[in-house]
């Protein structure tokens, strides 16, 4: 198993894994699969949310197939940074 943090190369990806959960565990989110597949350009979205400083998003990768993801976010100070 590999784990890594995700970049806005990993957007579709990480997209195709979330509506793939939101069917088969909606209520583990606060959104549901509808919501998500009626949004504008939802990779674009996504990829700039990689792309921030202030969270980071981990992908668990069996065999170069994601297999979970996490986000971690910082509230409050500016000084987040993970390389």
């Amino acid at each position: 198993m590999e784990i890594r943090k995700l970049t806005s190369d990993d957007a579709e990806v990480y997209w195709n894994l979330r509506l793939e959960a939101l069917q088969q565990d909606p209520e583990a989110f606060a959104t549901t699969y509808e919501d998500a597949i009626s949004r504008v350009d939802p990779l674009k979205s996504v990829a700039s949310k990689m792309a921030a400083d202030d969270s980071a998003t981990l992908g668990a990768f069996i065999d170069n197939e994601l297999v979970g993801v996490m986000t971690i976010t910082q509230e409050g100070a500016q000084n987040f940074v993970i390389e």
